[in-house]
């Protein structure tokens, strides 16, 4: 497999008045925690300001840990089965018929791990959302090399401090963009973790 971002050309700076956004939350079918609440949040915002948005889940049966109470937008729904080779296959050209124009993902489960290979040649921008300070690189039952590669794949990174910026590898620095929380966390909560 290629090394490197997804797309060749570099990501468009600029504002586009509308947008068909794929937000990856494996989980969102299955669980309900900081991940899927977050993209929930995000896709919320966004189709508020009148953008498309595309879900992108595992196929997986719904669970009762998932709140009924979850906000209400429109979108569109993709479940992927990632299980088998047949199932990535189906998964590839659902995304290729999507018409996204870029795709987020951020940490939830190491299914993430799909994405590049399932976006790759399809012209969709992969943007990462890497909320961890990258000297610690065990995560979600992560290892260290399967981040690492999955965050070489993405077009675009975004991490929450500018102090971070310096630990990720320096191949990766150039993608690297500080997009703050709004409010810093409770000063008894360690960022490390």
């Amino acid at each position: 497999m290629e090394n490197g971002p997804i797309t060749s050309a570099p990501i468009q700076r600029g504002r586009k008045s509308r947008m068909k956004i794929g937000f990856v939350s494996l989980d969102h079918l299955r669980d309900w925690h900081g991940t899927t609440r977050l993209i929930d949040q995000l896709a919320a915002e966004m189709a508020a300001r009148r953008h498309e948005i595309v879900i992108i889940a595992h196929k997986g049966a719904a669970s009762s840990k998932v709140p009924v109470s979850r906000r209400e937008y429109p979108h569109e729904l993709i479940t992927l089965d990632l299980s088998d080779g047949p199932g990535r296959k189906t998964a590839r050209e659902k995304i290729a018929a999507s018409g996204m124009d870029v795709c987020a993902a951020s940490v939830g489960n190491n299914l993430i791990m799909h994405m590049p290979g399932l976006l790759r040649g399809s012209g969709i921008p992969f943007v990462f959302g890497d909320p961890h300070d990258p000297r610690v690189r065990t995560f979600a039952g992560w290892q260290p090399y399967e981040s690492y590669g999955t965050l070489n794949c993405a077009d675009a990174i975004q991490t929450l401090l500018p102090e971070y910026i310096p630990f990720y590898p320096e191949t990766l620095r150039p993608r690297v963009t500080e997009i703050g929380v709004p409010a810093p966390p409770p000063a008894d909560i360690d960022l490390r973790r």
